[in-house]
């Protein structure tokens, strides 16, 4: 659990004692970039270079704030101040190569991305924006990517009003779907979209890791995810082919699961190992009751108590999935 009151209450207090140390200012900062409170983190990063113009967390920090709010022109005057103090600043380049991703620039990102680990090759901020770089480069997986940028940009409690507003949306396309057929095309559309947000990074991984030159930016957990997605979605187009090639409909039943159970297993490998305990007991729990639906379909064709149960469960991961997700650290 982040402690962001108590972290709060020492850094007012290390600036009360010296309160010209414009290092506290940046630290004050990046509490509110974590918040994702842009506004307010923007101020503390400007008090802190209004101590110290070449501090360069301050800078740092102050160019993540103006991007986020949009503030383009400035944006691009603090980047060349920025590299201009401290050209050989990894984390620099980190930030103005996430910056440029941002603005759809992706190409310079990587220049950037590749600068910054080439500084230092353990960043790990500067590998994530390589792998979001070279993911890019793909244009649909770049509508994603903004969509991800776009909902960043909220609060936690604004990200939750949007996400809340686009399923009651999904409700009303659903409902006149049944009045007026024509709607069916964009119900299934929509459906596929919000499907995919939740496994679309994983999925691109998977395609980085089939690339000789780009599987070594993965780390572990991110190829682990990765093979997950693959198998589960490799299962469920090779059912859904069995099902319609060779008319064996019961696969169908199977293909369901395979789609569906890789949301809970590439959101276990995505979260912060101290969380993953009870999504892992919670995935496990959803497999065993997937495996007994199939399997009970399979001895009587119908649905099923355990189906039922498990695609009570699988609709609400969606939820825990979207909180792990917003209050991903």
């Amino acid at each position: 659990m982040r402690q962001y009151p108590t972290a709060e209450i020492h850094i007012k207090e290390a600036i009360r004692l010296e309160p010209e140390e414009a290092d506290y200012f940046g630290v004050w900062s990046f509490l509110y970039i974590q918040r994702r409170n842009w506004q307010q983190a923007l101020q503390y990063a400007r008090q802190g270079l209004s101590i110290d113009p070449e501090n360069i967390d301050c800078l740092n920090y102050q160019t993540q704030c103006l991007l986020k709010l949009g503030r383009y022109q400035a944006l691009e005057d603090n980047v060349l101040t920025t590299l201009a103090k401290d050209p050989e600043n990894a984390y620099s380049h980190a930030v103005v190569g996430w910056a440029r991703l941002e603005k759809g620039k992706h190409r310079q990102a990587k220049e950037h991305f590749g600068e910054a680990l080439r500084l230092n090759p353990h960043l790990d901020f500067a590998r994530q924006g390589m792998i979001e770089s070279l993911k890019a480069s793909n244009a649909f997986y770049r509508l994603f990517l903004n969509y991800f940028f776009w909902i960043s940009k909220f609060q936690s409690q604004s990200q939750w009003g949007i996400i809340i507003g686009i399923y009651l949306l999904m409700s009303v396309v659903r409902r006149s779907a049944r009045e007026f057929p024509i709607l069916v095309p964009l119900v299934v559309i929509l459906s596929l979209m919000i499907y995919l947000t939740w496994i679309i990074h994983p999925l691109f991984n998977l395609v980085l890791r089939l690339d000789k030159h780009s599987r070594h930016m993965l780390s572990p957990d991110e190829t682990r995810g990765a093979h997950a997605v693959g198998l589960g979605l490799g299962a469920a187009i090779l059912s859904v082919g069995l099902a319609f090639g060779l008319g064996l409909s019961d696969f169908l039943g199977l293909a369901l699961l395979s789609a569906t159970i890789i949301i809970p297993i590439s959101t276990y490998y995505e979260i912060a190992p101290h969380k993953r305990k009870w999504v892992g007991i919670y995935t496990l729990i959803l497999l065993i009751l997937g495996g007994l639906s199939v399997a009970s379909y399979w001895i009587a064709p119908q649905f099923n108590l355990a189906a039922g149960l498990y695609l009570v469960g699988i609709w609400t991961f969606g939820w825990v999935a979207n909180y792990l997700i917003i209050n991903k650290p």
